[in-house]
């Protein structure tokens, strides 16, 4: 499982790798500059201790090129060939090496180079590496070769090889210190060099922690408490035991106390130490382990508080953990709800969804919005929204649920409701359709009888006056006169339907020259009338350019009809701006109406003035209204008995 490390440490580890590879190229370099030069101190660290072989330092040289190699960040494809060949190299520098003591050969690899004298210091062969090195060498090239290879968090084969050359650089390190030659020296073999042995250990090092999230690496890498304390503990560990162990020899070699004597203050002191570790490891973790459980009480804390169902669940199909809502929402105590697999609570519409959502978060795909139902104690069932994310190492879904019951319930009753408007909405168009097909039909229908009635009583005026008296001459007048106002009515019908059924195309429209020809007409069929027309200019609109002439025809028409009484008739259109909304109107000096009665103004057949007074059908101000909502706008009247009327409507 990955885990987070600590960032500023992870840099350091980098910086350390890369600069651990450039200082052994520089060692190698050195060492292999001495043999060429024959520079001794560059060779041998004391006179009296072995020279670093030529063979090592080239190896040496080789392995921090490849690791470097290896370390860059954008590697190329011959970068990565010449590491894996530099690393290959080395490998097989400590094969043929061991083979050679192992077989007891001599293939001529250990002078090819550099020729050492035969009497070099603690060397069985002139110019051959010790076998202790040609093995780590082994190992080296192994780790090196395999540095990029991946075989998962918890298995990192170049950190073991790059470990064990490291404990044997290591042990030689210790046996220069403690004088201990069976530790860097075997048998009467070459010696391993003290700048080798210290090589082998940094080279090991950086090996190590060039793959921080591999391996021992990635525990003492980690921000836990693991991390913390192997951090802590490990430098300590390792040099304070080393540092007693080399006073106490250099007490003992200078006389001031026996061997026995040094052993017994080497143990008190390593259980005073580590007895000192114990005790401060154990308070580190004891105030971790404080923090740990207040942020679980913390955790707990908002877990049980919060209004939404939370829980924990395993890819097994069981529930593991739920906070006291789930009891609250669906009435199942928690042990029944963590006893059965939770899908045996989700109705049966829900299961094969809810199985390939958690198919889904099986595989690690989180879930951003998902509904089902759960069965409630009391055998009903109420929807839950979810929202959940998997932990695919530890096979675990940590969700979220919100009960949006309420909701889907005023979701389908507004479905539902929708439904019905649209049904009746379906019902309303389909008898709208079928009474304008019937007032058309009727209208036509009319037509020739009334146009019958009109033609008949013509013919008997003309034809048969001589033979009618005046009161017979009246009622043929009269009968004249109401076929008349009929076929008017009909052709108001017939024009309220096809305002209703007419598509609409809406255009910029000039309203004012509208207003203007219209007023012209008027001028022409009552010449001899004092009228005033005032006709505001510039005035536009947005709307189906046909019905907008209907709706100021009808209101201008109005206006006409209604100041016919008044010695002078004041007329005026105009627009001004009502509740920040621009509005048109039509005003008018002339008989106006009662306001009580407004509501009945835009009603079919509805009249507020005796035809004898004031002739019409009644359909005009309805026409109007149809055609304004059309435009969704609003029409709307104000008035004062004998003072006059104004009209206003709105198009958005």
């Amino acid at each position: 499982m990955a885990m987070e490390s600590n960032p500023s440490l992870l840099v350091f580890l980098k910086s350390f790798s890369k600069l651990a590879s450039t200082f052994v190229i520089l060692i190698g370099f050195i060492v292999f500059t001495g043999w060429m030069f024959d520079i001794t101190i560059l060779k041998n660290i004391r006179p009296d201790w072995v020279a670093m072989k030529a063979n090592t330092a080239l190896s040496f040289f080789l392995a921090g090129l490849s690791m470097k190699l290896m370390l860059k960040e954008k590697e190329k494809k011959w970068d990565k060939i010449f590491g894996k060949a530099c690393a290959f190299f080395v490998l097989m520098m400590g094969f043929l090496t061991l083979t050679q003591y192992i077989m007891g050969w001599n293939i001529g690899i250990d002078q090819l180079l550099i020729r050492e004298s035969s009497n070099a210091i603690n060397t069985s062969n002139p110019g051959r590496m010790a076998p202790n090195t040609a093995f780590s060498f082994i190992l080296i090239g192994l780790a090196l070769s395999m540095l990029k290879a991946e075989f998962g968090p918890s298995h990192f084969p170049s950190g073991i090889f790059a470990l064990i050359a490291g404990l044997i650089g290591f042990l030689g390190m210790i046996g220069y210190f403690y004088r201990a030659q069976d530790l860097y020296g075997i048998a009467s073999f070459t010696q391993m060099a003290f700048h080798t042995s210290v090589t082998f250990l940094l080279l090991s090092v950086a090996i190590l922690f060039s793959r921080w999230d591999r391996g021992l690496a990635a525990i003492i890498t980690r921000a836990n408490s693991g991390g913390v304390i192997a951090r802590r503990l490990l430098p300590t560990a390792i040099v304070l035991p080393l540092f007693l162990g080399w006073v106490i020899l250099w007490g003992a070699g200078a006389g001031f106390y026996g061997a026995k004597f040094g052993v017994t203050i080497f143990s008190v002191l390593s259980i005073i130490i580590f007895v000192g570790l114990v005790w401060w490891t154990a308070k580190s973790l004891d105030g971790l382990d404080i923090d740990r459980k207040k942020a679980e009480r913390d955790r707990d804390r908002f877990f049980n508080m919060s209004m939404d169902m939370l829980c924990i669940a395993g890819f097994d199909g069981y529930f593991k953990q739920l906070n006291p809502a789930w009891e609250k929402t669906i009435g199942w105590k928690g042990e029944e709800l963590l006893s059965k697999p939770y899908l045996e609570f989700i109705h049966p519409e829900d299961l094969e969804l809810t199985l390939s959502e958690a198919q889904k978060l099986s595989t690690g795909e989180a879930t951003i919005t998902f509904e089902n139902r759960y069965r409630c104690r009391d055998g009903s069932f109420r929807w839950l929204q979810w929202k959940a994310i998997p932990l695919v190492e530890k096979e675990m879904i940590y969700g979220t649920a919100r009960d949006i019951t309420e909701r889907k319930q005023s979701e389908d009753a507004i479905k539902r409701l929708n439904q019905n408007l649209e049904l009746n909405a379906a019902r309303l168009e389909a008898a709208n359709r079928e009474l304008e097909a019937f007032a058309y039909s009727v209208s036509h229908d009319l037509r020739a009888p009334l146009r019958g009635i009109d033609g008949f009583s013509q013919a008997l005026l003309e034809d048969y006056s001589d033979r009618v008296d005046a009161q017979g001459k009246d009622y043929l007048k009269r009968v004249r006169e109401a076929s008349q106002r009929m076929g008017h009515l009909i052709d108001d019908i017939l024009s309220l339907s096809r305002v209703s059924r007419s598509e609409m195309r809406k255009e910029r429209i000039n309203l004012t020259e509208i207003a203007n020809t219209i007023a012209s007409e008027l001028r022409n069929t009552s010449p001899n009338r004092d009228v005033e027309i005032v006709i505001a200019e510039g005035v536009y609109a947005n709307g189906d350019q046909r019905l907008l002439r209907l709706v100021l025809e009808n209101l201008l028409i109005n206006a006409w009809k209604f100041t016919s009484k008044q010695p002078r008739s004041n007329i005026e259109f105009g627009i001004t701006t009502i509740n920040e909304q621009e509005a048109y109107y039509v005003r008018d000096n002339g008989a106006g109406f009662d306001m009580a009665f407004a509501k009945k103004l835009f009603g079919a057949f509805q009249r507020l003035h005796p035809e004898k007074e004031f002739p019409g059908t009644g359909i005009g101000l309805a026409t109007v209204q149809r055609i304004i909502h059309r435009h969704s706008g609003k029409v709307w009247a104000e008035a004062d008995v004998g003072k006059g009327a104004t009209f206003y409507f709105t198009l958005p």
